[in-house]
């Protein structure tokens, strides 16, 4: 790889060069110029892959350069550095398609960088170059045909034996592939933002360029896709000597695609069985797929998937709930870290540690009396679990979130003294309101309705339902004796919600009924000296 720097001022062209290393950095020339003329016999004489060019010079300008080269097909990925930050500099450069924009002075560091995102985008284009060359014979008709027929096998019900036989030989698949044995695996690849650098055809082509090289030894294998990024490839059995030996290959396959192409790739391997049985091993291997979660590059067996799906970790509710309760949350989240980093990751397992957590929060409540129903309301189990088992570094997050919320709730908590005076104002301050409860006071400390009756009757010395009344009736007699306001009236403004009810409890508390209560304060006022 070689560079050529380009400025009409001698300094300023020594000081680039002697700003970085770069042999370090991949290049093996480092070319000057101080002209458009010299650049232009460095480009006729020289492979020229990054041009670092000013804008203004005499006699040909940076934009006149990049021109130049464009017509001769030179086509190097192009920087521009210079002191003038014009939008109409600016502008000329996008659509000369320069890949940069550098303005002087430059710290050796930010001219370092840009460097490095130039040499990405020149050895990706290389990278593309080349498979934009392999491709050019992929697209036979034959190879097509049968990856259409490969395509179906997998995605439709099973077929009868005669009838692949007959569709194979159409499209001229091997004599003996109905007597070959072969290992099925479905390929998902996750893509990174780098995909859109790409264009689908071509990525599809170099994810199949390399599958095809590693797994099945030649680089025109039929591979078809099957939709959203996942590719089925078939391979000979006999090739390998072991079940343990195609896995390895299949490792390395993962990650040659991770190191070569924007994403992440996924290969889940199934175990050895006649092409007939394609439409059952793709529906186990896809099975397979949605049970996998998001954790990098890989290759997985079937055998081995399966074996891990059916672990059922051992969740300690108990010793987790208690450093809930003492604050100790961290330590859940370690120890949760740890055994996941220790296992292959599956959306069953994680299902399984989720349900542990729910259990280890509701657990801890139910030890301080807080009413579960709390927690829910304030939001804790709003994300979908299918969300939080997506991947392990999701579902660690979730974990964080309602441990942490958990927590919170627990410290909200009220001393008894304190549930008391708050009963005690809550209720002054809602006494017209009809629906008021026990059940609905609780909610408002998030405690459980039975242990808040406990408490109140264990300081207060009476039930909370009679303080309530108590509370009520007060508000009545002081409306008897204060207002002339009619008794249908004062029963609502009391809290009650019923009439006759209102006049039960009453005289079930006072002695006497409303009417009888009004008339005897104010003959007793009349009566007194």
């Amino acid at each position: 790889m070689n560079i050529l720097i380009v400025d009409d001022e001698i300094y300023s062209v020594q000081g680039i060069v002697n700003a970085l290393d770069w042999k370090s950095l991949g290049f093996e020339n480092v070319y000057t110029a101080y002209s458009m003329r010299q650049a232009q016999e460095i480009f006729e004489n020289e492979t020229v892959d990054l041009l670092l060019t000013d804008i203004e010079m005499p006699k040909g300008s940076g934009f006149d350069l990049i021109e130049w080269a464009i017509e001769k097909s030179y086509n190097p990925v192009s920087l521009f550095l210079t002191s003038y930050a014009k939008f109409d500099y600016a502008q000329q450069a996008i659509q000369l398609h320069c890949f940069g924009y550098i303005l002087k002075p430059v710290e050796p560091d930010e001219l370092k960088n840009e460097i490095k995102r130039a040499i990405h985008k020149i050895n990706l284009e290389e990278t593309q170059k080349s498979y934009q060359t392999l491709s050019k014979g992929r697209n036979s008709v034959t190879l097509l045909q049968q990856e259409a027929f490969l395509r179906d096998l997998c995605g439709s019900a099973a077929k009868p034996e005669e009838r692949i036989r007959s569709e194979a030989l159409k499209c001229r698949m091997p004599a003996d592939v109905m007597e070959k044995s072969y290992y099925f695996v479905l390929v998902k690849a996750v893509l990174a933002e780098g995909s859109i650098e790409w264009e689908k055809d071509l990525l599809n082509y170099a994810i199949r360029n390399i599958l095809s090289e590693l797994l099945c030894s030649k680089t025109a294998a039929a591979i078809p896709e099957m939709g959203d990024n996942h590719f089925m490839v078939l391979c000979d059995a006999q090739q390998y000597a072991s079940e343990e030996a195609f896995l390895e290959v299949c490792e390395k396959a993962a990650k040659e695609c991770e190191k070569n192409l924007p994403g992440m790739f996924m290969l889940f391997v199934s175990g050895r069985g006649s092409i007939g049985r394609a439409s059952e091993y793709y529906g186990r291997l896809k099975a397979m797929e949605n049970d996998s979660v998001l954790s990098g590059s890989f290759a997985v067996a079937e055998k081995t998937f399966r074996e891990k799906t059916q672990l059922v970790p051992e969740i300690p509710v108990d010793v987790w709930s208690e450093d809930l309760l003492t604050h100790h949350t961290s330590n859940i989240l370690q120890e949760l870290n740890s055994r996941l980093r220790e296992t292959y990751c599956t959306r069953p397992l994680l299902q399984k540690y989720y349900n542990g957590i729910v259990q280890t929060v509701y657990t801890a409540l139910a030890k301080k009396n807080i009413e579960v129903g709390a927690l829910k309301r304030s939001g804790e189990n709003s994300e979908n679990i299918l969300q939080a088992t997506e991947s392990a570094e999701k579902f660690l997050q979730w974990a964080k979130t309602i441990l942490t919320k958990a927590e919170s709730s627990l410290d909200a908590q009220p001393n008894p003294g304190s549930i008391v005076e708050f009963v005690s104002q809550y209720v002054k301050a809602h006494l017209n309101d009809d629906e008021l409860s026990r059940s609905k006071i609780a909610a408002e400390i998030h405690l459980n309705p039975d242990y808040l009756s406990s408490i109140f009757r264990e300081k207060s010395g009476q039930s909370l339902s009679l303080f309530i009344a108590n509370a009520r009736i007060d508000k009545a007699k002081k409306l008897l004796i204060t207002t002339n306001l009619p008794i249908k009236d004062i029963y609502i403004q009391s809290g009650f919600s019923d009439i006759s009810y209102f006049s039960k409890q009453f005289k079930q508390i006072v002695g006497v009924t409303p009417h009888q209560y009004r008339e005897s304060v104010f003959q007793d006022g009349a009566n007194s000296p």
